[in-house]
């Protein structure tokens, strides 16, 4: 089950703004697993890395897409977070996440393989262009319930 939070066109001179409000409510949890959903050039990644700035980590740290490396591993403050692209991976198992204690984990494609409990929703963001020019995005938050 589910719960909207809100939902809002923005572009992308807002993005920092929107995915401000969005760090502020996961963090609000121990452990979160924000799934992010869209097509192909929707912005996730660009806005898991606003996410990940307006929690503190430096913006001179770069944050890319975990395309081709499955996984990259963001420090923030001692914690640790995960942003994970799962569209090639056939299942989580192939994936070893228990060696490093993760505070939180960011899922791009999410419905690409079964992810079990350990990396079941607590948020989730629906994310799709709104604007021919590509500068315009209409974004659904929500938290997740059992």
């Amino acid at each position: 089950m589910k719960r909207l939070l809100w939902e809002r066109t923005f572009d992308l001179t807002e993005l920092s703004e929107v995915a401000k409000q969005i760090a502020t409510e996961i963090t609000k949890q121990t452990r979160f697993c924000l799934w992010l959903q869209g097509n192909l050039g929707a912005g996730k990644t660009a806005l898991t890395r606003e996410i990940f700035y307006g929690m503190g980590l430096p913006r001179e740290e770069s944050v890319t897409s975990p395309t081709f490396t499955l996984l990259n591993e963001y420090e923030i403050q001692g914690r640790w977070y995960a942003h994970l692209d799962l569209y090639r991976l056939s299942a989580i198992e192939e994936f070893d996440l228990s060696y490093r204690d993760f505070q939180g984990y960011f899922l791009e494609w999410p419905k690409e393989v079964e992810t079990g409990d350990a990396l079941a929703a607590t948020h989730l963001v629906e994310i799709v262009h709104t604007s021919e020019d590509l500068q315009e995005r209409h974004i659904r938050f929500s938290q997740v319930f059992d």
